[in-house]
Parts: structure tokens; C-alpha cells; sequence
């Protein structure tokens, strides 16, 4: 550590380009993409049990006489736990939230890029970190 602190501010520029904004980019770029994966996921198995239950529904009242031995109850019960689990998992919100962080981060990546002197490099590094700590900051307040 000391002498990375020692070194030149290109040098300490390239190493912290690599080693801790292109990892933070990296990390919110496949949490972006696994929350909008797992809402889509999650919407369309809420979707398919509510078609699947109106169909049978439809099915069941055209013919009185056929059993539908609860599955249109059964159908929709996993409609609504999709939906719930889509609602407490905020898929949706946390793919936005973390894509947000990643065009930040990038437009800090490009300011970071831009630094030639000691002072605007550790500017820099500061403005990049209170990104990111801002961002640990919101993920903390929605889980509590």
C-alpha cells in the first residue's frame, strides 16, 4: 500500500481504474441485470397463473359437469404470491437503482480518466466513492 501511495499519479490512477471502479461497475452491472431477470421472471409466472385461471375458469362454467378440483383457486394463489414476492423483492426498483449507479459510476470512470494532477485525481477519487457510498446507503435504508 505503500508504495502504490508512493507512486506516480498515473500509476495510482490506472490501478484504481482497475481495481476498484471497473469491480464496483462490474458488481452493479450484473445486479442490474439478475433483478430485471428475476422481475421479468416473476411477472410472467404471475401472468401465466392468472391466464391459466381464467382459462380453466372459463372452462369450468362452459362445462358445469368437469371437476376443477380447486385449480383455478390453486392458479390463482400462485398469481398472488407472484405479484407479493415481486412487491417485497422490488425487482424492478433495484435493477433502475443499481443501472443508475453504473451510468454514474461510468461518467466518474471518465472524469477519473480525465485527472492529471494529485488534486483533481483525489477529488475524483472522492466524488467516485461517495457514489458508491451512496449507493450502499440506499440498498441499507430499503432493507431496513
Amino acid at each position: 500500500m505503500r508504495s502504490l501511495r508512493a507512486a506516480p499519479v498515473a500509476e495510482r490512477k490506472q490501478f484504481y481504474l482497475a481495481n476498484r471502479v471497473r469491480d464496483q461497475v462490474a458488481w452493479y452491472g450484473a445486479k442490474a441485470a439478475a433483478n430485471m431477470r428475476s422481475g421479468t421472471r416473476w411477472f410472467w409466472v404471475g401472468l401465466g397463473a392468472q391466464g391459466l385461471a381464467l382459462i380453466l375458469a372459463f372452462t369450468v362454467t362452459a362445462a358445469p359437469d368437469r371437476p376443477d378440483l380447486g385449480l383455478v383457486g390453486g392458479l390463482t394463489t400462485v398469481a398472488a404470491v407472484a405479484v407479493a414476492w415481486t412487491q417485497f423483492s422490488r425487482h424492478d426498483e433495484l435493477s433502475k437503482s443499481y443501472a443508475l449507479a453504473v451510468q454514474e459510476l461510468a461518467f466518474l470512470r471518465s472524469t477519473l480518466e480525465g485527472t492529471s494532477t494529485e488534486e483533481a485525481f483525489s477529488q475524483a477519487v472522492v466524488e467516485t466513492e461517495s457514489a458508491i457510498s451512496r449507493e450502499h446507503t440506499m440498498w441499507m435504508a430499503r432493507r431496513g
